[in-house]
């Protein structure tokens, strides 16, 4: 939610706000994640857990700081809400069942504004059996960008891919302290196919012509 809109404004001679939308089916990802949303609590559970500080998608005020920073999109200040996302009906989860009227996920919204104007706006709705999943970008510059993935990431897959090819952007940066914004780019580290005469198995003796 931060690198990948900030590289997306790469075709912008302008950017004067930037929202990013991330849309994920909990059902899908793995028990902790489904606990960390608040899936399966009351509403009023799901508020103490927040004022605890233990239900939150963790790093979107920093992406958001991250988007201001990189693109040069000056505020004055920024605000950050946490709800819940409640069954409208039973639902099944790694949990256990989820009863109408319980925490189904979370949505979470950071903002950054001019006065009242909302120069960046970052949201995040994970929720069991969520509809419509989807990760999208909108870049409001010259030229605009509007960018979805039907289906969204995965988290759990994507989170273990950047970490993996990060490493040799790394290792190609000065020693200190680096941000995505500050080590080449980063991309898919996958070693290429060995060339063909590398996996061509030899003939045998016996199949050789004789001379």
């Amino acid at each position: 939610m931060d690198a990948f809109p900030a590289f997306a404004t790469s075709i912008s001679s302008s950017v004067s706000r930037i929202e990013v939308v991330r849309r994920q089916d909990a059902s899908i990802r793995r028990v902790p994640f489904q606990r960390k949303i608040g899936a399966g609590l009351e509403p009023g559970e799901f508020e103490r857990e927040v004022v605890a500080g233990r239900i939150r998608h963790v790093g979107l005020p920093e992406s958001l700081h991250f988007l201001a920073s990189v693109l040069g999109i000056p505020i004055e200040r920024w605000e950050e809400s946490i709800q819940p996302v409640l069954a409208d009906r039973p639902l099944e989860s790694g949990l256990g069942r989820i009863e109408a009227g319980r925490a189904a996920g979370i949505r979470q919204e950071a903002i950054g504004l001019v006065g009242s104007d909302v120069r960046i706006r970052l949201e995040f709705v994970a929720a069991i059996g969520l509809e419509d999943p989807h990760d999208r970008v909108i870049v409001h510059g010259d030229p605009p960008v509007d960018l979805v993935w039907k289906g969204g990431v995965h988290g759990d897959v994507a989170t273990s891919a950047i970490v993996l090819n990060s490493i040799r952007p790394l290792l190609a940066s000065a020693p200190g302290l680096h941000t995505m914004a500050t080590i080449p780019l980063v991309r898919c580290a996958q070693a290429p196919p060995a060339p063909e005469s590398a996996t061509r198995k030899p003939k045998s003796a016996a199949a050789r012509p004789r001379t």
